[in-house]
């Protein structure tokens, strides 16, 4: 979107960049918002990407985790809500590394 065409020259001495794909912050157990996979995909794209870390946070799950490219990885109440957390994890990186 126009409003995003200058972010190139914002972030590109950046040494890391949080992407925060809900509504709210703060505000455990939001969705994720689908038209960010779009704006992952423009960082992702940017010339300079192999110079910084690039973190993804809120609304991960099992059912979108495999379409996020990123860095890092921050899934609060999908685990912290399951009933065995440490399972949770687990199951969240089977399903990257395969």
């Amino acid at each position: 979107s126009k409003q995003y065409e200058n972010l190139e020259n914002i972030v590109k001495n950046f040494n890391e960049i949080l992407l925060l794909c809900i509504e709210n912050p703060g505000t455990s157990g939001q969705k994720f918002i689908d038209k960010t996979l779009l704006f992952l995909d423009k960082i992702n794209n940017f010339k300079f990407r192999p110079k910084f870390l690039l973190c993804v946070d809120g609304g991960i799950s099992h059912n979108n985790i495999k379409q996020i490219d990123c860095d890092k990885i921050v899934s609060a109440s999908n685990v912290f809500q399951n009933i065995n957390p440490k399972k949770q994890i687990t199951n969240l990186k089977r399903i990257l590394n395969n």
